[in-house]
């Protein structure tokens, strides 16, 4: 039985098209992913620059606290010097009284730590990335975590006055995962209030949510 050669063309045709679909797709999902990565990249670079800027702000702060103490205790000692040679210049007998050099002064100066830090959406079940952690408020932030003394664990809210349109839209990615409802969910809700703190601990390279956030749709 012979095969038309048109028809053999037609089908040679249909797996070409398929086959530069097919890499069409491999080349789509792998841009995707470099730009995924290289965002976060950018945000972890942009996280370092600015932990740099406090560090340098901080190390001017301490220096420009520490100056005038040290002018001061300069000041009085020469003060001292002074008095002590106009006090042995005249020789008088057994009227000399040595005064007790004073201490110095001791500076100490508390560094304040960071106590609350931002998150966006977890990325899976209970989990938000440490990569994803702000120090400082941005677009994406929906949660904040009060940290304990250790920095190791604390308290998780989630931001009321943040924009919920994506939320709203996709619970199940942004809230579900780490906040329990309260009352029935509403796409015709525009506010989030909490009704229960959260806690979360520090577990490798993961923020670990213990115990989820009790919320309620306005």
């Amino acid at each position: 039985m012979m095969i038309d050669l048109t028809t053999l063309e037609l089908i040679l045709g249909i797996v070409c098209i398929l086959l530069l679909f097919g890499w069409i797709f491999v080349f789509y999902k792998a841009d995707k992913k470099i730009a995924f990565l290289y965002e976060r990249l950018e945000r972890r670079d942009a996280e370092i620059i600015q932990l740099r800027s406090k560090e340098q702000n901080l190390q001017k702060q301490i220096s420009r606290s520490t100056k005038p103490k040290e002018l001061n205790t300069n000041i009085k000692n020469s003060s001292l010097i002074k008095e002590t040679i106009k006090a042995t210049k005249p020789p008088l007998k057994n009227t000399y009284k040595k005064e007790d050099d004073e201490k110095p002064t001791n500076v100490s100066i508390d560094i304040p730590k960071t106590r609350k830090v931002f998150l966006p959406s977890p990325f899976e079940e209970k989990r938000f990335s440490i990569e994803d952690v702000s120090f400082d408020r941005n677009q994406s932030s929906l949660y904040h975590i009060d940290l304990d003394s250790s920095e190791k664990s604390g308290d998780i809210y989630i931001l009321e006055d943040s924009d919920f349109t994506k939320a709203l839209n996709s619970p199940a990615q942004f809230l579900e995962k780490v906040c329990l409802f309260e009352n029935a969910f509403s796409n015709n809700a525009t506010r989030i209030e909490n009704v229960a703190k959260g806690t979360v601990v520090l577990d490798g390279d993961d923020w670990l949510v213990k115990e989820k956030i009790r919320i309620k749709f306005i």
